[in-house]
């Protein structure tokens, strides 16, 4: 039997992001007209925990587009609305008080006024879907809309939409009537546009706050300088329009976005590993047997191809290889490849994989640097890695990176080790984190090491009710 150290990490390879079809150079900013939708199409009337959609502070429930719509190399038909003046493609609800996407975390975000918005004179959110199939529009429509601000605020009732293109793909944000308060006029910062996988990825639009509305600009990337600045006493011409106009996508361009594996591979009880691939069709045609290779060099050598029938546009599959037996301890050269088309800057994905022997150690972490954390706002809880024992081993510790984030400092934590079944089968003490864990791996021994046999297992890492902390997991 081997003592093993458990890393839990989930670093696999550099992450890729999808081809976003929007960019500055193709906009446009023009005059055009306001049609409020009325009665038509449904009113958004339910939030998405299942309640009464409120209008401050609220997302509602998952709504249909009526159409298949490519955005940021994605199929998407449905989305969520949030009150703060934007849409999040997908399933995947926004955070309720997401006042600047232009510095979250949001995705595929459609931002026609984002700021912190509440009801104003007969509040509805609405959508709409017309036309027919092959050239459709889906409106959504913020009605009644004011500017958060009891003493401040500058607009007491604002209307603006949004409309989805199918087939086309663009996108256009149109205005309706800002009534003015009477406070004296002050700027505010609306973020206005579109992004894709981060802030980066994105077109805002820009303007002063004294600057007519058919004067603002587009820029990629997030705001550097002045936002969509506003203020009550420079109005939006009824029907002023932003269009976002979709680039074309290559008809042929498979993409390697991930790979999964271990970063290091306890040389005799990692034994079969399956090495697996998300490989996406980024272009606009469907991809037929599409040929995705899985070539290790270096210490051991290896290469298996695997036959992907059909991929639609916009779509992703896991393509899992053949099971790998490493013969020898060192590093191994991870490549997963498609082959050459129209786009060959994605065409290839990268990991390196240790095989351990002496210390074996089980990790999903590889070389690259740390980018991001994730760990619990307030309260307590379990973050946990998967991992799976070929023949037997002896969990002994569990290793973790713990972030420089100084709220982590004070925090109780301590690490478990889980059988399949989700028991917890050993644990360490207790531990306070201080200043100096920040920044670095630290061990927890447990207090009883546990045999595993041919079997999957969870390592984590538990922390008490605290208050908050991230851990790279």
């Amino acid at each position: 039997m081997k003592l093993f150290y458990l890393f839990l990490l989930l670093v696999s390879s550099l992450v890729g992001y999808g081809q976003f079809n929007y960019q500055a150079v193709n906009t446009a900013n023009a005059a055009g007209s306001y049609i409020d939708l009325g009665s038509s199409g449904t009113a958004i009337t339910t939030n998405f925990g299942g309640g009464a959609m409120t209008f401050d502070d609220d997302v509602s429930s998952i709504q249909n587009i009526g159409f298949s719509f490519v955005y940021n190399g994605t199929s998407f038909t449905q989305f969520v609305l949030s009150t703060n003046g934007f849409i999040r493609l997908g399933t995947t609800a926004p955070d309720n008080a997401t006042y600047d996407v232009s510095t979250s975390a949001e995705l595929n975000v459609i931002a026609p006024f984002n700021f912190d918005l509440d009801a104003g004179t007969s509040p509805e959110y609405r959508v709409f879907t017309s036309g027919v199939a092959g050239s459709r529009v889906s409106t959504i429509q913020f009605e009644g809309i004011k500017d958060y601000s009891s003493t401040t605020g500058q607009f007491s009732n604002m209307n603006f939409q949004i409309k989805l293109y199918e087939t086309s793909n663009n996108i256009e944000f149109i205005y309706g009537t800002f009534t003015p308060t009477a406070a004296a006029p002050a700027f505010f910062t609306p973020a206005v546009g579109v992004m894709g996988s981060t802030p980066a990825i994105s077109v805002f639009s820009t303007k002063t706050s004294a600057t007519a509305w058919s004067a603002a600009t587009f820029i990629n990337g997030a705001y550097t300088g002045n936002y969509f600045n506003v203020r009550n006493n420079v109005l939006p011409d009824a029907g002023r329009t932003l269009r976002f106009v979709a680039a074309a996508l290559p008809a042929n361009d498979a993409k390697v976005e991930y790979v999964y594996t271990l970063g290091e591979l306890p040389f005799f009880n990692g034994y079969p590993h399956v090495i697996s691939a998300m490989v996406k069709n980024a272009g606009s045609a469907t991809l037929t047997n599409l040929l995705v290779t899985l070539n290790i060099s270096g210490s051991n050598t290896f290469t298996n191809t695997q036959n992907v029938t059909s991929l639609a546009p916009g779509v992703s599959t896991l393509v899992s290889f053949a099971a790998f037996t490493a013969s020898v301890t060192g590093t191994n050269n991870i490549t997963v490849s498609v082959p050459a088309d129209n786009v060959n800057t994605n065409n290839s994905k990268s990991a390196v994989q240790t095989t351990s022997g002496g210390s074996p150690v089980f990790s999903y972490a590889d070389n690259s640097a740390m980018a991001s954390s994730i760990g619990y706002a307030t309260g307590s809880g379990i973050i946990l890695t998967k991992y799976n024992m070929a023949g037997t081993g002896i969990v002994n510790s569990v290793r973790v990176f713990i972030s420089d984030d100084v709220d982590n400092a004070g925090n109780t934590v301590y690490a478990v080790l889980m059988n399949s079944a989700g028991t917890i089968i050993a644990q360490s003490t207790n531990t306070i984190l201080t200043a100096g864990d920040l920044s670095t791996y630290k061990t927890f021994n447990l207090i009883a090491p546990q045999s595993i046999t041919n079997a999957d297992f969870y390592v984590g890492l538990a922390q008490t009710a605290n208050t908050m902390n991230d851990y790279y997991p």
